[in-house]
């Protein structure tokens, strides 16, 4: 299957507990970024095999929790055109904190090959731009 993978960081002038006080709560987040109209439910504990469903562009969207640990979270979810992996981190940065951001999409469609770098690699991209400038602004605002 080919694959197209993206990673990215963004650096915060917050504490990494405040920034992943938005990022490890998959529910908020999902209201950081504004194309996920909303939520669905709420799990008590997050946990590996957990899941969190969102709705976006009117069509829901599970998500698995694939990797749960401390300030690391990763995610998988079905796509029509194939699997897409999310993993996050938050670090200490000497600015602040540092969101580290990994994306990969696992996918068979004809031209994958081809068609992934082009097409898929750079929409992945900018969604994962906004996504970590939201997050990184929710995070500053709620710092104070």
């Amino acid at each position: 299957m080919p694959a197209v993978r993206v990673e990215l960081y963004r650096v915060s002038r917050v504490t990494p507990d405040a920034l992943w006080a938005v990022v490890g709560d998959p529910w908020r987040l999902a209201g950081v970024d504004r194309r996920a109209t909303r939520r669905v439910g709420r799990a008590r504990a997050l946990t590996v095999g957990s899941e969190i469903v969102t709705v976006e562009a009117g069509g829901v969207r599970v998500w698995r929790a694939t990797t749960v640990a401390a300030r690391l979270l990763e995610l998988t979810t079905m796509l029509p055109r194939g699997e897409l992996g999310v993993g996050y981190r938050v670090v200490r940065d000497p600015f602040g904190s540092r969101l580290v951001l990994a994306a990969g999409l696992q996918t068979a469609e004809r031209g994958a090959a081809l068609r992934g770098p082009l097409l898929h690699a750079p929409a992945l991209r900018r969604r994962l731009d906004r996504w970590s400038a939201a997050a990184a602004r929710v995070a500053a605002a709620a710092a104070g």
